[in-house]
């Protein structure tokens, strides 16, 4: 019980407070949504992440079992999720929004602060991996499964890959491997600006919850948000399982894998003109889920 509870009020009900925070926010202030989200995105984040990977020590054997854990994670729930569209008799558009929303979770803006408050700073620089690699993973399956031909996929592609987290990721490792460090003079503001991340990210989604401009396909969300916070960590145990990781590995994983779904699935949607409405109900309803399963899943990483 005293478990349950030390997880409770240090980890998840901060969470909540500072979604809770963002929602009030937005309903006394009319925030700007898309500009919180582009802070995020375009400031906080990669500032983190530079920050994070440049001064963490990384050894070669874990960034590796990051990796590979991380991708095939991803490629397993993909399957799954499109399976589970194909069973269902989803219309066609939609197959692919299903598929993508289960391994596509929310491991930056909310996954960061997570990990962070469920294991340490110590661990952000091994979740910052993982968002490299579903970034890159989403943003090269994305545009292929999404595309409808109305759009100009090289165009939108392009754009969407000028967000500067991939770059920020590189830059992290190269000075890392390089063993180069960063200046005081911008070491001091990247640091400052990358400890903003979390209460901007969850602020940023409590203001989201609030806007109330989603639509919604029920069975294809219910069907979304019940595969992300269910059977993505029943999967990710069952993987666990199976392969051996670094200590603390685990951990990380089981407590990540929380997270909703992630919020550029319906960005991506629009971009690609499929079913931007359905994406955007499967993100709102998981995200306030997702302390729910944090919870569980923190008790029970902990706890195992």
């Amino acid at each position: 019980m005293n478990l349950l509870f030390e997880v409770i009020t240090e980890i998840t009900l901060p969470i909540v407070l500072m979604i809770g925070g963002g929602y009030v926010l937005q309903r006394r202030l009319a925030l700007d949504v898309a500009t919180l989200s582009r802070v995020t995105v375009y400031g906080t984040l990669p500032c983190l992440l530079v920050v994070s990977l440049a001064t963490a020590p990384l050894p070669a054997s874990e960034v590796g079992a990051v990796v590979f854990f991380t991708a095939g994670q991803f490629f397993v729930l993909l399957a799954l999720g499109w399976i589970a569209a194909v069973i269902f008799r989803l219309p066609a558009e939609l197959r692919p929004v299903l598929a993508l929303a289960v391994p596509f979770a929310n491991v930056a803006n909310y996954g960061i602060p997570l990990v962070e408050l469920g294991m340490g700073s110590a661990w952000v620089p091994h979740q910052a991996i993982i968002v490299a690699v579903l970034t890159v993973l989403i943003f090269v399956l994305a545009p292929v499964m999404l595309h409808t031909g109305s759009h100009d996929l090289r165009r939108s592609t392009a754009a969407i890959l000028r967000t500067p987290v991939l770059a920020a990721v590189a830059v992290g490792l190269t000075l890392n491997v390089l063993d180069v460090p960063l200046p005081q003079a911008v070491d001091f503001p990247l640091r400052v600006v990358g400890a903003a991340n979390t209460p901007v990210a969850l602020i940023a989604l409590g203001a989201m919850l609030a806007t109330g401009k989603w639509a919604t396909t029920r069975g294809t969300v219910g069907l979304g948000v019940g595969l992300r916070l269910f059977l993505a960590p029943l999967v990710t145990w069952a993987m666990l399982a199976i392969f051996t990781l670094p200590a603390g590995m685990n951990e990380l994983f089981l407590i990540g894998v929380a997270a909703p779904i992630g919020i550029l699935l319906p960005i991506l949607c629009a971009e690609y003109g499929r079913q931007a409405g359905a994406a955007s109900a499967m993100v709102v309803i998981s995200t306030a889920i997702s302390p729910v399963a944090a919870t569980v899943m923190v008790y029970l990483a902990r706890a195992f």
